[in-house]
């Protein structure tokens, strides 16, 4: 399952390699859904398409709504072979573009973003770029009329971005995530979580971030690990001392079962999705879909 996402009507959207389907029963039931409106082709090159293209993320809010899409391609050059002779030379090209509208899509824009990760729009309108080189800042409107003046918030590598209600920024950055209340100063957050239950508990390493998201309620979850290893569900919590964040474990069923211990194999999470009752989803490469109750 490649994308997991509640859209504005309410209902459980998943993209597969199948297509598109909804659930409004909790995934209960599915109905499959018709194709989405193409995103706009990548600017004429000397390209041949080699696959489809990858949605990384989507983010909306009212009118706006925006992607990030990477395009797979081969470029060709040429350079001089044996007795001056041309020789034609093939690379693999990843191009990685931002398509959106401010407009509920009377107008698009698409802007090139090589190194781009992961995607966040604030409740200012503003859009958090993630990448290879750091976090970029930008108005949402001045990005669409192609006036925007990107501000550098954070220089280093990350790999999933997400902006929660009250306007604070977590960034997954490699081992470390990075929280800021403001927008300009991040600190880091303790990467110990513990799940703890009738059946005892459970501590992992919330490290090695592949996907943040925040939920209808506020709260900040994340996907982490994966390499070599299970990947965990981990939530955001400001429930200490002094107000001081944390990560929950939440690996009851999905890495552990209870009164049987852990689970033969590695669930790889692709998609996580919170529903406005509570309930979170979590789809897996391999292994279907996985549903935990408020």
């Amino acid at each position: 399952m490649r994308e997991l996402v509640v859209d504005e009507a309410g209902r459980l959207v998943a993209r597969s390699l199948s297509g598109r389907f909804a659930s409004t029963d909790q995934g209960v039931s599915w109905t499959a859904l018709a194709a989405e409106p193409a995103s706009p082709p990548p600017p004429p090159t000397t390209e041949l398409d080699a696959g489809p293209s990858e949605h990384l993320a989507t983010v909306r809010d009212g009118e706006s709504r925006w992607s990030l899409v990477r395009h797979h391609g081969m470029s060709s050059y040429e350079a001089p072979g044996d007795r001056g002779m041309p020789i034609t030379h093939w690379a693999t090209r990843v191009s990685t573009f931002l398509d959106g509208t401010v407009d509920g899509g009377a107008t698009a824009t698409r802007v090139e973003c090589p190194g781009a990760t992961a995607l966040a729009l604030d409740r200012s309108g503003r859009l958090w770029l993630a990448s290879n080189q750091g976090v970029d800042v930008a108005d949402a409107r001045q990005v669409a009329t192609g006036g925007a003046t990107w501000r550098r918030a954070l220089d280093r590598a990350v790999t999933a971005i997400v902006v929660d209600l009250d306007g604070r920024v977590v960034a997954g950055a490699g081992d470390t995530a990075l929280l800021s209340i403001d927008g300009v100063a991040f600190t880091a957050i303790p990467p110990r979580a513990t799940d703890r239950g009738s059946w005892g508990s459970l501590d992992c390493d919330a490290r090695g971030f592949t996907l943040l998201t925040c939920a209808p309620d506020g709260r900040i979850w994340a996907v982490v690990g994966g390499v070599g290893g299970p990947h965990h569900i981990v939530r955001l919590s400001d429930a200490v001392a002094g107000g001081k964040p944390r990560w929950e474990a939440l690996a009851l069923g999905l890495n552990v079962i209870a009164g049987r211990g852990l689970r033969d194999g590695h669930l790889a999470v692709t998609a996580l999705a919170l529903t406005g009752d509570g309930t979170a989803f979590a789809a897996t490469r391999s292994h279907g879909l996985f549903r935990r109750p408020p």
